[in-house]
């Protein structure tokens, strides 16, 4: 008994204890361990849709995703394309990706957890010390992503693993901890690298450099298959931010370190701690550059890649910040030394969150924590030493971290049973090849889903296709439902269904598209179909110049785009019809009015105030809305309304017509969607459109520039085309077909153009030429040709080599070595 209850068994068995412990406090009874929120349509759904193209290409590298109109599959690598629970996935094909991830991510904050006790009892030798330290680390609302952006925190167990290798001395075990950090997350690699060297030079002194450089560059070269096409992607789509995106770099951020769960999610303990550590001899040069480090934007600026300063890169840190605290606390303990002068910076800080709802936890944690100091002071002072009084006041110290923990959980709105089987409800279903399936039944947890590996127009990936998503939403004007646009996401569009080829939809009975009918009806949902949209790839000779196509206004595009193809290359251009069209189609297809309402009817909190200078000022408070019926109905036009938006509050603005909706997202968002001008397109069959419901989101803004505009329904399907003729695909080929082509043929796709994509024409490449603005196409000589669309990621195979280079020098020297240690003890 007294061994079973040693510390050296007692004080994990308690950190195990305590972390199902705080699971059970946290996560409410009968939800999944996700969040509603980027778990559920992000990794969740990417999870099951990058499995499937594993198991289909057989691959754990899948070059190419039928997302987003198809897609490099290295788009989505971020989100961890050799995870295990991925890998453990492919060999068990017919369960659910979900309780994978869930166990993958428990499983990696426990390890994690245990593994930071491990190595806070190597480094400090004190076993209560790293126990205090590991409830800090185990209670870091960082560890909040466990359920919402796992790439966050999913790397934490390997990183700790390669940092005790390092204490171990063994650099070629750390490289390959490195390796399983790069293939979690390789976006926080450069941070764990940084973080690794960090701690080298503190167990190893000034020679550090050489062997921790070669651990790096070894690491980084085995995992060069999965690096490489992934670097080459992201700086192909690279997106410009915004200037709302931008921030002083060198002005102090103090939720980098505190509180924060986008940061390193620590408390005020771990501050006192770090300016208390610029009082110790031996410890002050840390202490410096960890402030550093934490309240200097221009670090995170650089470990981000320059894109933003935001504390969320410097997580990997957290168990060196934690490991220095526990030195700083072992010093200070010994010399009982419990300073008061770093409640003058820690009262700096409060101010500085004055207003905010972390104001009252962050003004209780620092009134007991000074409680503690002066307890302890005087406690040494009188020289009364009971150990049980000094744990009880360490004890006390750990209540706040704990609170803010389950408080950070209690913000998280976790996933319900029905939300998740929603979300992966669909229907079976036999689609005709060359067409797309999208969801309008909650596209934002549909996005990054497949159904029966139909590809899709939508896709959420951090990476994205810029030409595509411009057209997506510029070209299209495709309503922005959600804070930021790098999520491509269906709305009620008919140019959208049309031009990309969406023939089969997952909606309601209430939010049917005119022209789609219901072929299956399932609970709240059902799947509808349009078998008049354009196919993924067609014949064509109806064309028009780019350059032309730039000059024409927002809806005389939308025109162009529904009765010609337009092209990159305006001296391939040979058919004489595009004058035609621009001289006399556009006119008949889109034309201007002024709108005649028969009534108009307020309800709720709205206020509306004519402007001089034209539009609307709104003031909107609960259940705003407006009902406008017009005089006559629409029967043979689509209603296109456009309007400027100009915020005059700091929170987000969403108007939604006739159930669509747009949103322009508050000032204060991290990735701005700038969408300040909104699109609908508005129609009905039957009787026609007859009324307008418009609700408000409660806030103050002003709508100017309201445009109204009739566009044909006809139109929609003017497109002259001949349709291809689908066949099996083999290898990396996308899409495979014969097609018949006049004298002035085009063949035309809705795939977006991209580096590694090639076009054959019976067996030779073709060149591949923009059409719309975002797709491939290849002009065509007259006669039947065999078409192949084949993708191959640009760096995969580059990549490859130099990871067999490096695996295969990496075992030579390890044979080479172990053969040198033989001949020694031979001698």
């Amino acid at each position: 008994m007294k061994v079973l209850f040693s510390e050296k068994r007692m004080f994990p068995i308690c950190l195990v204890c305590l972390f199902f412990l705080l699971l059970l406090i946290t996560v409410p009874w009968g939800r999944l361990y996700g969040s509603t929120t980027d778990w559920l349509s992000q990794h969740a759904a990417l999870a099951e849709t990058i499995r499937d193209a594993c198991l289909s290409q057989g691959t754990l590298l899948p070059g190419f995703l039928p997302l987003g109109g198809g897609s490099n599959g290295f788009c989505f690598s971020y989100y961890g394309y050799l995870r295990p629970d991925i890998f453990i996935g492919c060999l068990l094909p017919k369960l659910p990706m979900a309780p994978f991830l869930i166990l993958y991510m428990l499983a990696g904050y426990l390890a994690s957890v245990l593994l930071g006790y491990v190595f806070f009892v190597r480094n400090t030798g004190s076993r209560k010390l790293a126990l205090f330290g590991s409830i800090l680390f185990l209670t870091a609302a960082c560890f909040f992503h466990t359920h919402r952006q796992v790439m966050f925190v999913n790397y934490m167990p390997f990183l700790l693993a390669a940092l005790l290798a390092i204490e171990r001395g063994k650099s070629r075990l750390a490289a390959l901890f490195f390796v399983l950090v790069c293939c979690s997350s390789f976006y926080y690699a450069p941070a764990a690298f940084l973080a690794a060297g960090i701690y080298w030079q503190g167990v190893k002194g000034r020679g550090f450099f050489c062997p921790w450089l070669k651990t790096v560059f070894l690491s980084a070269g085995l995992s060069a298959v999965l690096l490489v096409p992934s670097l080459l992607v992201i700086l192909e789509h690279r997106r410009a931010l915004s200037e709302a995106s931008a921030v002083p770099l060198f002005l102090p951020k103090a939720e980098f370190l505190l509180y924060s769960p986008y940061g390193m999610g620590l408390t005020a303990v771990c501050l006192y701690l770090l300016l208390a550590g610029l009082g110790i001899k031996g410890l002050r040069g840390r202490s410096l550059l960890f402030l550093a480090l934490c309240f200097c934007g221009v670090f995170a600026w650089l470990l981000n890649g320059t894109l933003y300063a935001r504390g969320k890169i410097l997580v990997p840190f957290v168990p060196l910040l934690i490991l220095h605290g526990m030195q700083v606390l072992k010093r200070m303990h010994r010399a009982h030394a419990w300073y008061l002068f770093p409640f003058v910076p820690l009262a700096c800080c409060l101010y500085a969150y004055r207003g905010s709802s972390r104001f009252l936890p962050m003004l209780a944690e620092l009134l007991t924590l000074f409680l503690v100091c002066v307890l302890l002071r005087l406690f040494h002072r009188a020289d009364n030493r009971r150990p049980a009084l000094a744990c009880s006041l360490y004890c006390l110290l750990l209540l706040a971290p704990v609170l803010s923990f389950v408080r950070a959980a209690e913000s998280e709105t976790f996933v319900t049973k029905e939300q998740y089987e929603a979300a992966e409800h669909s229907f079976w279903f036999a689609a005709e090849p060359l067409y797309r399936f999208d969801s309008l039944y909650e596209p934002l947890s549909a996005a990054n889903r497949t159904a029966e590996g139909v590809p899709k127009s939508s896709m959420y990936s951090s990476v994205t296709n810029q030409a595509y998503a411009a057209f997506y939403y510029d070209i299209l004007q495709t309503p922005i439902q959600i804070n930021n646009r790098i999520a491509l996401l269906p709305e009620e569009n008919p140019f959208l269904f049309q031009l990309m080829g969406i023939r089969y939809l997952k909606t309601t009975k209430e939010k049917l598209p005119e022209g789609y009918h219901v072929l299956a009806e399932d609970k709240d949902c059902v799947l509808a179909e349009n078998p008049n949209v354009l196919p993924i790839a067609y014949v064509t000779e109806d064309v028009l110049a780019e350059e032309e196509f730039e000059e024409l206004s927002d809806t005389q595009r939308l025109a162009a785009l529904m009765c010609a193809t337009v092209v990159e290359k305006a001296a391939d251009l040979s058919s004489l019809r595009t004058a035609d069209f621009l001289s006399d189609g556009i006119s008949s297809v889109v034309r201007q009015t002024a709108p005649v309402f028969s009534e108009t009817e307020c309800t709720g909190e709205l206020q509306l105030s004519p402007l001089a200078s034209g539009g609307y000022d709104v003031r909107a408070g609960e259940d705003a809305a407006l009902t406008i019926t017009l005089k006559e109905p629409l029967k043979k036009d689509i209603l296109l309304l456009d309007f400027q938006v100009e915020n005059k509050d700091r929170t987000a603005v969403v108007i939604t017509v006739n159930e669509i909706k747009n949103k322009l997202s508050g000032k204060t968002a991290p990735y701005p969607n700038e969408n300040d001008c909104f699109h609908y397109q508005l129609s009905e069959g039957g009787e026609g459109l007859k009324q307008l419901t418009v609700t408000f989101s409660p806030g103050h803004y002003q709508l100017t520039d309201i445009q109204w505009n009739l566009f044909s329904k006809q139109a929609l399907t003017a497109k002259q085309y001949k349709q291809v003729t689908a066949m099996e695909t083999t290898g990396n080929e996308i899409l495979c077909c014969t097609a018949e082509s006049g004298e002035d043929g085009w063949f035309v796709t809705s795939i977006p153009l991209q580096r590694g994509l090639s076009i054959q024409v019976d067996g030779s490449k073709a060149e591949v030429v923009r059409v719309n603005t975002a797709f491939a196409g290849v002009k065509l000589s007259e006669g039947r040709h065999r078409i192949t669309v084949s993708f191959t990621p640009p760096g995969l195979a580059a990549g490859a080599c130099v990871s067999a280079v490096f695996l295969a020098g990496s075992l030579i020297s390890l044979c080479v070595r172990k053969r040198g240690l033989r001949t020694k003890r031979t001698l």
